[in-house]
């Protein structure tokens, strides 16, 4: 079934991070039983117990982090040739790495300045039966005549795909990479896991005659095959946001920005998949200033909660609000800010909602944060970490994570020299909820 939503996209804000890391090699030391201390929790004072999974023997080079069955995946950033581990037994494994990609002839041509392909893993997401994440491919390029030129620097995009694991077996392309023709190539934006079915967003660049649009897709494997389905289409939009869990989908819309770049319309899309049509849509008042939608989740019950960004004069406000399912769905707040300058990303299940907490109110508080586990009525049900970067050593969480509603598996960076990146550690832990 098509859902053909007909107003015009001129663009949500994206920004294209490119990790210029050191490519040596990484080294990883497996602790399966090691406890790293405990934290006692604001709401009960109860203690908390994180167990170390794998420490990683620089700070900052864990990315991705998400549950696959009782197991944990984990991405390790390289510059150049990111992989994908899978932690919980006796030590981590690796399970998946980017292949080499060269220069194109034409990025060689560019004399005028130094490149470097850049590869990224990012949206990574499991269930007990499937994994699966996107890869991006960029070309960095610095001027050579750098810094007597002043020029900046810039990225070119090669390639952007989304990869599936099923079972034990191999990761294999779904969706994306290298176009048949120049301009003719789908750029996944996320992807999500939900059971044994794939859900993943975004454009379908034009190509000889094809309109450009963006797409919401849901996959299944049968028989070793992909079956794919669209289930919406509109116009092309910079960025879109997807979630999944159970039966439902959401993904983030909006008609572009406005002259004072707030977002045209913003809402949330939530979709059931068994009865093959939108549940409700979540639209966001034009008062609350929605500059960005950062993240979003979905639970299994049709609750939707996303992070956005509203204009707060001399900063910006990031905030947590969630929806339920209705013929008129109310928009709720979670009391006090989030913090989007260390994490973006919000997880929701069995109404409790995962993400990072800004330590205070205004905009010179944001040196501290927490990252924590609260129910929707805001009260507050662990606290997993307490960051501030005015403390030495710097310690700090990753910019990702993943709940399932009683289990927490996260990232956290110790950084024992700031500006070197070779003191330092990252440790992958988990949490389980009693």
């Amino acid at each position: 079934m098509l859902e053909v939503i007909g107003e015009k996209l001129s663009g949500v804000r994206q920004v294209l991070r490119v990790r210029m890391l050191e490519s040596s090699p990484l080294l990883v030391l497996f602790t399966t039983t090691a406890t790293a201390g405990l934290i006692v929790g604001l709401a009960t004072g109860a203690p908390l117990v994180r167990r170390e999974l794998v420490r990683i023997d620089r700070p900052g080079w864990a990315g991705e982090t998400a549950f696959a069955g009782q197991g944990v995946l984990y991405v390790a950033e390289r510059v150049d040739l990111p992989a994908v581990y899978s932690a919980g037994g006796s030590k981590p494994t690796r399970i998946y790495e980017t292949p080499a990609v060269p220069l194109p002839p034409r990025i060689k041509r560019q004399t005028a300045y130094e490149s470097r392909v850049v590869q990224d893993l990012v949206s990574l997401d499991g269930s007990s039966v499937m994994a699966a994440f996107v890869r991006r491919v960029t070309v960095a390029q610095s001027p050579k005549c750098w810094p007597q030129c002043r020029l900046p620097g810039r990225g070119v995009r090669l390639f952007t795909e989304v990869r599936v694991r099923l079972g034990a077996g191999p990761f294999r392309r779904l969706a994306g990479g290298p176009g048949r023709c120049p301009s003719g190539q789908f750029w996944p934006d996320e992807v999500a896991v939900a059971g044994d079915h794939v859900v993943y967003s975004g454009r379908l660049d034009g190509c000889k005659g094809r309109r450009q649009e963006s797409r919401i897709v849901v996959a299944s494997v049968r028989g070793g095959k992909p079956v794919r389905e669209v289930i919406a289409h509109f116009p092309p939009a910079p960025f879109t946001h997807v979630a999944a869990a159970g039966r439902f989908l959401a993904w983030t819309r909006d008609q572009g920005e406005l002259p004072n770049s707030d977002l045209r319309n913003p809402r949330l899309v939530v979709y059931d998949r068994l009865r093959r049509r939108v549940d409700y849509r979540l639209k966001l008042p034009k008062r609350l200033r929605v500059k960005t939608i950062l993240s979003l989740d979905v639970q299994s019950d049709g609750k939707a909660a996303a992070q956005i960004e509203r204009e707060g004069g001399r900063c910006s406000i990031p905030q947590i609000i969630w929806s339920a399912p209705s013929a008129r769905p109310l928009l709720h707040f979670i009391p006090g800010r989030s913090f989007a300058g260390t994490s973006t990303k919000v997880k929701l299940a069995r109404d409790r909602l995962m993400f990072v907490w800004a330590g205070g109110r205004g905009c010179a508080d944001y040196r501290a944060s927490d990252l924590v586990v609260k129910s929707l009525n805001g009260a507050v049900v662990r606290v997993l970490g307490h960051y501030d970067v005015r403390t030495r050593p710097v310690s700090y969480p990753g910019f990702s994570f993943d709940f399932d509603g009683t289990r927490s598996a996260f990232a956290e960076s110790v950084d024992l020299d700031p500006g070197n990146a070779n003191r330092g550690w990252t440790s992958i832990y988990v949490d389980d909820l009693r």
